[in-house]
C-alpha cells in the first residue's frame, strides 16, 4: 500500500473508533439478545397460561353439558312414562267406549264420554307430534 491509501484508511477510521463501535455494536446485540430472551419467556408463561386456562374451561364445559344431558334424560323418561300411561288409558277408555257402542248402551252416555276421549286423543297427538 502507498503511503496516501495508509493516510485515507487511518482517516476515515481510526483503530481506537472501530474498536469502540464494535464494542457499541456487541452491547447492542447484548440488549438485543436479552429483550428477546424475555419475549421468549413471556411468550411460554403465556401460552402455559392459555393452555391451562383454556383447558379449565373445557372441563367445565364438559361438566356442565354431561350435567345438562343427565337432566333432560331424566325428564325426558319422566314425561315419556307420562305419556305412554296417558296413551295407555286412552286405549283403555277407547276400548270400552267401544263395548258400550256394541252392548247399547245409553247412547247419550257413551256419544258424550265419546267426544270427551276424542278430544283427549286429538289433544294427545297434537302433543305428541311437538
Amino acid at each position: 500500500m502507498t503511503k496516501v491509501n495508509k493516510d485515507k484508511e487511518e482517516s476515515v477510521f481510526r483503530g481506537n473508533e472501530v474498536m469502540m463501535m464494535l464494542e457499541q455494536m456487541s452491547d447492542g446485540i447484548a440488549v438485543i439478545a436479552e429483550e428477546q430472551k424475555g419475549l421468549r419467556e413471556g411468550q411460554d408463561k403465556l401460552r402455559t397460561e392459555l393452555k391451562e386456562e383454556i383447558q379449565g374451561v373445557r372441563t367445565e364445559l364438559k361438566e356442565e353439558i354431561q350435567e345438562f344431558r343427565d337432566e333432560v334424560n331424566e325428564k325426558f323418561d319422566s314425561v315419556f312414562e307420562f305419556l305412554s300411561s296417558i296413551e295407555d288409558e286412552l286405549v283403555d277408555l277407547r276400548k270400552e267406549i267401544n263395548i258400550l257402542k256394541e252392548a247399547k248402551a245409553d247412547d247419550e252416555k257413551v256419544i258424550d264420554l265419546d267426544k270427551r276421549v276424542s278430544i283427549l286423543e286429538e289433544q294427545f297427538e297434537m302433543v305428541k307430534a311437538n
